[in-house]
């Protein structure tokens, strides 16, 4: 409405008593009438006068029912539009009146401030219709506030509306996602209060307010949960809903700023923790989702592998409340049988207030025809299922009455018949059948197949049938199938898959086939058809459920539609149930899913009809769940009573593991600092407490509900309020190391098949972060003074310390090593987070080193190195050798092996062997190299020699399980590998070194070769003596082969890499020893690498050739110095020369012998072509280099080679066997390899 000026408005107020009379009668009568319009005008009006009339403003101040006309306006009405619009209008104009207003701004905010606080006490019954008054409240009372802030008021107030939000009863349907403004709007007014009231300096004294909310809306007491929770009660419920429940805890919040209200939170939720924990039998890691039931107030069922055929069906069954009846009230045969997990299953979708139930208790209870449970992962017919269900559920029936009740369910008895055309006589014999099985092919409708069903066939002719009575003549018949009885519940099965006998084959059917909601069975009963002229009674069944399917005949989905039934109050409402999702439906809307045809792979597979007069049309005969109003049936008080447990533990893991609850601990995490003006209490009893409040929600929540972004908040939050004193930093420390799984559940039992560790990463990540802390501000709480250089001393100060505290628990945790769920491949890394955190001690010094070692962790490594070779360590180990040994999904070794190569860079492999730790840090102490010595029976185990397979057990060991695929990792095993060379000969190892190498390049598999190779260029840097490399270098050279040709890139890098090598024992002396040794072997393995069928490795090898050989012609100086001595250019011309025979023996020979890839030939003429270019370079630098003879015989052989290549077909198709490393014959003209 348009605002007017003063001047204009004059005239129209000439009697405004009669106005605002009019204006109100008006504004009563449009309420009454549900006129919104004409009532939003009027009250507008009204607001409009007040800026240009005091008389009005006055006469409408001293109308009676004030109170209950704004009642009416802002709670009461069922518009919720007027109720918005009559709201932002009174705000508008408390804000932003006019200044020509004759009403002033503090007489309007008070008048309807005044009103407002009428109102409140009375809006407890109107929680869902309450938010406009709120929302207006809180403003108003904000700007009443700051004009009039009075400290006795404000707890005037806060008393008052506590009171009122204490005595106001929650009510809530689970899984409905619905708002109580009520609570939410007494806190938000209360929250503003408690803030304006600390503006004066004082104590709050508001001690009992906080708890009352904690233990009312948001965890009340279990005694308070349990009762008449089976039946879906929610007398007891927390608040459910995220925002209202932020609202309370940010109240709560604004309340801990005295110190014993922060106090007794603290301690409430350490109680709520306590009261919580998980059991030790269960996962760590929380299963499937927390979320709470769908709006339809019912359940979803888990599918964990394919059981969506099992879900299809079961959700069918349970929605017919008469069996779910029967289900609940039959006596079980068997406590683990299909009855009672049938009970356990529909009590819980009955009364759950979880999202899903998991299916596999159930499904592991049903069994085949074999009698053996059935295989989980297989899906199966949904009608199969159905059969073998009903049979398996009448044999564990106790009783005849009930084996003949679950019978009149479903089943329905049929009349196979052959009736003479030619005399009275019919045969007949009766089947009883669980399920209608009706024809799709061919037919356009429901009908249409039924219509089918019972014509038959008739006998004529060849055909005729014989009739035993007429003394066996051969009459005319006809041979048809009728129905004589038809159960209540009739299940139509849809033969929508066809099998081919010919092609021995099946195929899905996706003809287009309707089907009625309504339908008469008379015309299909063996009465009208034995008498049609004869008047028969309607027989009406109506549609109740649909069971689709969707895909084809080796994979699909099914998924089910059903009518709740009874209705309530006549409405029939249809339910989708797609395994755990769970919506409400229209079904005019599913012929799309259901009737299948224009290439939809989409349809009915299975009907399910009711008799219509067994339909409860009204529903008044069943009881019902409060709030969702869904039919229910009385269960086992024992199940009951077991659903009502689970739905205890359900709503407090959905509370706890809500955003707001999350939020509220970080918020008190941070007033920890703040609580006491930044000093910590005496004794750090307060900061003991809200640090373990926090670990212990980390553990217990964060942790198990894998929310890596809350974690990482509550992490920030912890180091912010922890750091700034070292006290509550070992707090923390101690906390880890004193809980007994908290570490182990972490570091490894947090592994994800699909995400990893983040988990453990994070918090690893933290104790590393605090232990650097302590390390370096407080060394007495470390454990360990880094300074002293007495390290026999700082390690007997070091026991109680926080490093020595957190290595025992890490100690402690070696039988959790034998963990590797199922699933989990060599790239899941179990132990990843494990043997990380130890590096990253090792990598800090040698006083964490000399810890490690005390600790015993080197021997450990070896240990579990040596698992399935030595017996002692087998049986001091089985959970983890159980788990090595275990196909599949064996834990990677990989992080170990660093772990080991950082222990290894501080033990002395030539040092005295000594008998225990003292000796072993007075050794390193007395010793120049300051390193540690090895014990006696970690020598042994590390130079163990396997006489079976013919190698050092921890090198080889640490070598085959190394993970090639983290290509940005350090090869830690090159770090080991130099360790023992250090020590050879002197060691007398080094013949197994090299034989544990090189027989893992010959003798593995070539997909965990690839370690091995480079290990063996780790020996050849580290290597003694020349002869070592050269024996090396061949070995590796001589394992080239076609068959290893998964080693290419592996093989390439050895070659590049060994030219390049600086060995400190060799280079010195011989600088171009390295080049020169591989250059003298190319004729071996530039043409072998050129035979590996995998491009990539052609043509590094191509590059590798021409860097090392062909690139340096005569004549011009090297890159590399050590490349231009006199003995690296001979190297380099016998190279070429052999080079250019080998590669002409080897192309004339495939030529001869085989249907060689032409990409191989080509890739050896190329090498041809580089060599010829440096023969023409050589012959005119130093002609005098080989006779005329020698040079023009090595042309021809080139020119041979290219008329070849010239020849050469081009298809690439490769079916020889042929494999490119035969023994070639050299001419006379021809040298020896070197």
């Amino acid at each position: 409405m348009k605002s007017v000026d003063t001047e204009v408005s004059a005239s129209y107020f000439d009697n405004e008593t009669r106005l605002t009379d009019r204006l109100m009668s008006f504004l009563q009568a449009a309420l009454s009438t549900s006129n919104v319009q004409l009532a939003f005008q009027c009250y507008v009006a009204l607001l409009e006068a007040f800026n240009h009339s005091s008389g009005v403003w006055n006469r409408f101040k001293s109308q009676a029912g004030l109170d209950d006309l704004h009642f009416t306006l802002l709670v009461s009405h069922e518009c919720e539009k007027l109720r918005e619009s009559i709201s932002i209008n009174i705000e508008n104009e408390c804000q932003h009146l006019s200044s020509d207003s004759l009403v002033g701004k503090d007489e309007l905010v008070s008048f309807y401030w005044n009103i407002l606080t009428n109102l409140l006490p009375r809006v407890s019954h109107y929680p869902k219709s309450c938010q406009q008054l709120f929302d207006m409240s809180v403003k108003i009372f904000r700007w009443y506030d700051e004009h009039r802030r009075d400290e006795g008021g404000l707890r005037s107030y806060i008393s008052t509306w506590s009171e009122l939000l204490l005595a106001h009863k929650y009510e809530a349907c689970v899984g409905r996602s619905e708002i109580d403004f009520v609570i939410s709007g007494f806190a938000q007014l209360l929250r503003t209060a408690v803030s304006s009231l600390k503006s004066f300096k004082k104590p709050l004294n508001i001690e009992g307010l906080a708890a009352s909310i904690f233990t009312k809306f948001l965890f009340p007491p279990v005694s308070d949960m349990a009762g008449t929770r089976g039946l879906g009660a929610s007398e007891a419920l927390p608040v459910l809903e995220t925002k209202t429940r932020d609202e309370l805890y940010d109240l709560i919040t604004a309340l801990c700023e005295d110190t014993a209200v922060y106090t007794q939170m603290v301690g409430s939720i350490r109680n709520l923790l306590h009261d919580n924990t998980h059991a030790k039998d269960d996962n760590y890691v929380l299963s499937g989702p927390r979320d709470l039931r769908s709006e339809t107030g019912y359940v979803g069922l888990e599918n964990p592998q394919a059981l969506c055929y099992m879900n299809s069906m079961m959700t069918q069954l349970f929605m017919d409340i008469e069996f779910r009846k029967f289900v609940f009230e039959a006596e079980c045969g068997t406590k683990d049988g299909l009855l009672n997990a049938m009970q356990d299953l529909f009590a819980t979708m009955q009364s759950s207030y979880a999202r899903s139930v998991d299916m596999k208790p159930f499904a592991h209870c049903v069994r085949g025809i074999d009698k053996k449970p059935i295989n989980v992962a297989i899906q199966m017919d949904t009608e199969e299922f159905f059969r073998l269900l009903m049979d398996q559920l009448e044999s564990e029936l106790r009783t005849a009455d009930d084996k003949q009740r679950l019978r009149n369910f479903y089943g329905g008895c049929s009349v196979n018949q052959i009736k003479s055309k030619d005399c009275q006589h019919v045969s007949e014999t009766t089947e009883t059948l669980f399920n209608l099985p009706l024809e799709v092919k061919g037919k356009e409708s429901l009908e249409d197949s039924l219509r089918a069903y019972v014509e038959g066939e008739s006998l004529e002719g060849e055909n005729k049938y014989k009739c035993e009575p007429c003394g066996g003549r051969l009459v005319n018949a006809v041979k048809r199938t009728c129905l004589k009885s038809v159960p209540d519940n009739l299940i139509v099965h849809l033969k929508r898959f066809d099998f081919d006998p010919f092609t021995m084959t099946r195929s899905k059917i996706n003809d287009h086939f309707r089907f009625p909601s309504r339908i008469n069975m008379s015309p299909y009963k063996v009465e009208y058809l034995s008498e049609p002229d004869q008047p028969i009674d309607d027989d009406f069944f109506e549609l109740v459920g649909i069971l689709v399917h969707a895909g084809g005949v080796e994979q699909g989905h099914y998924w089910s539609y059903v009518r709740v039934r009874p209705g309530n109050q006549g409405h029939a409402k249809w339910i989708k149930f797609n395994d755990d999702t769970v919506t409400e439906q229209d079904l005019g809307k599913v012929e799309n899913e259901c009737f299948g045809g224009n290439g939809r792979h989409t349809s009915a597979y299975m009907l399910l009809y009711q008799r219509a007069s067994s339909l409860d049309k009204d529903g008044t005969s069943v009881l019902r769940a409060p709030q969702s109003l869904n039919p229910i049936a009385m269960m086992p008080k024992d199940v009951e009573e077991r659903v009502s447990a689970e739905n205890e533990r359900h709503i407090r893991e959905y509370c706890m593991f809500d955003k707001a609850h999350a939020s509220f601990i970080r918020k008190l995490l941070v007033q920890m600092r703040t609580i006491n003006k930044g000093v910590c209490s005496d004794g750090h009893e307060l900061e003991n407490c809200v640090i373990n409040m926090a670990l212990e929600h980390m553990y217990e929540v964060t942790g198990r509900g894998q929310d890596i972004d809350e974690l990482a908040k509550l992490i920030s939050d912890l180091k912010r309020a922890i750091f700034p004193c070292t006290e509550c930093t070992k707090l923390a420390n101690d906390w880890i190391s004193s809980h007994e799984n908290a570490l182990a559940d972490w570091f490894i039992y947090s592994h994800q098949a699909d995400a990893g560790n983040l988990v453990g990463w994070h918090v690893a990540c933290f104790i590393v972060d605090e232990l650097r802390e302590l390390r370096s501000r407080d060394p007495s709480r470390y454990g360990l003074d880094v300074t002293e250089p007495d390290l026999e001393q700082a390690l007997e100060e070091s026991k109680d310390g926080a490093l020595s505290d957190i290595l025992s628990r890490m100690r402690s945790m070696v039988t959790d090593l034998g963990h590797c769920a199922r699933g989990l491949d060599l790239t899941q890394r179990v132990w990843e987070i494990y043997f990380q955190f130890l590096c990253a001690m090792a990598d800090w010094g040698k006083h964490e080193v000399a810890l490690l070692l005390d600790h015993g962790f080197l021997m450990l490594c070896l240990e579990i190195y040596s698992l399935d070779t030595v017996q002692e360590t087998d049986e001091r180990y089985p959970h983890i050798r159980r788990v090595i040994n275990r196909k599949g999904s064996t834990p990677s070794y990989t992080d170990m092996t660093a772990f080991l190569s950082s222990l290894l860079q501080h033990i002395d492999l030539e040092a005295e062997l000594v008998p225990n730790t003292v000796e072993r840090i007075r050794s390193c102490s007395d010793s120049e190299q300051q390193k540690f010595p090895l014990t006696q029976p970690e020598w042994t185990l590390f130079y163990r020699w396997d006489k079976k397979n013919n190698c050092l057990t921890v090198l080889n060991r640490l070598l085959e399980t190394w993970d090639t695929m983290g290509q940005s990792r350090p090869f830690a095993p090159d770090e080991i590998v130099k360790a023992m060379l250090a020590v050879e000969p002197a060691a007398g190892q080094l013949r197994a070194i090299h034989v544990t190498i090189f027989e893992g390049v010959e003798l593995l598999m070539p997909a965990v070769g690839a370690p091995f190779v480079t290990a063996a260029l780790s020996y050849c840097t580290y290597a003694p003596r020349p002869r070592d490399v050269q024996s090396m270098a061949r070995d590796i050279v001589g394992c080239m082969v076609p068959e290893k040709h998964l080693l290419g890139e592996s093989f390439c890098g050895f070659v590049h890499g060994f030219s390049l090598i600086q060995n400190e024992h060799i280079s010195r002396k011989y600088p171009d020893f390295f080049y020169t040794q591989m250059v003298g072997l190319a004729q071996m393995w530039v043409p072998r690498l050129l035979c590996f069928e995998v491009a990539e490795v052609q043509t590094t090898t191509l590059n590798i050739t021409k860097k090392l050989i062909t690139d340096h012609l005569p004549g011009r100086v090297c890159a590399r110095q050590e490349w231009d001595t006199e003995e690296a250019h001979s190297a380099r011309f016998n190279a070429v020369r052999n080079l250019i025979c080998v590669c002409y023996e080897r192309v004339t020979v495939m030529a001869r012998d085989a249907d060689v890839p032409r990409n191989i030939v080509n890739c050896l003429y190329s090498v041809i072509v580089e060599c010829n270019q440096f023969l023409r370079a050589l012959r005119t630098a130093w002609p005098d280099t080989f006779t005329t003879v020698q040079f023009d015989e090595l042309e021809q052989r080139c020119h041979a080679v290219a008329q070849i290549c010239r020849e050469w077909p081009e298809s690439d198709e490769y079916d020889s066997a042929f494999s490119g490393d035969e023994e070639l014959e050299f001419t006379d003209n021809d040298v020896e390899a070197v």
